[in-house]
């Protein structure tokens, strides 16, 4: 099966807006900056001075979705400690925070802001699935992790 997507009475920017279009309303994001903290080893959405956490909702079609998850972090003191920050899925779909997808970050000195970002295709079922931004500490290494900025961005056709 085959579509013309530009012709004689189409012009080319009218076809890659149309797509645009179409793409945009399949995805949505979500930037917060929380600047909160955890010391939690168990995932968790709200940090402890925190005010929005990052969440999107939509309603696909697709068995995929692909996540985009930025984050920037500091460790509470000079010792080395490991921030994860990863995303879970409710509502058709019911998908725990997950450590193999997260975003680790260590910071080697206290108030050290270090960055990170990942994308994954995670399978999901069609239907409406709210994406929630949810961050721990690694249980080896303890200590206190502050989350300063957070970005979550879902694709889900």
């Amino acid at each position: 099966m085959a579509y013309l997507l530009a012709g004689p009475d189409v012009a080319a920017d009218d076809v890659n807006q149309l797509l645009y279009t179409a793409l945009a309303a399949l995805a949505d994001a979500a930037t917060v900056a929380p600047t909160g903290s955890t010391s939690s080893t168990s995932y968790v959405s709200s940090l402890t001075t925190s005010g929005a956490t990052p969440a999107v909702t939509l309603t696909s079609r697709g068995s995929y979705a692909w996540v985009s998850i930025g984050v920037t972090c500091a460790s509470s003191d000079a010792s080395l400690r490991g921030h994860y920050t990863s995303v879970a899925i409710s509502g058709d779909t019911t998908t725990a925070a997950n450590d193999a997808w997260a975003v680790r970050i260590s910071a080697t000195n206290a108030g050290i802001g270090l960055g990170g970002f990942r994308t994954i295709r995670m399978p999901i079922t069609p239907g409406t699935n709210t994406y929630t931004v949810q961050h721990r500490m690694n249980a080896a290494l303890g200590g206190t992790g502050t989350f300063t900025a957070v970005d979550l961005t879902v694709f889900a056709p």
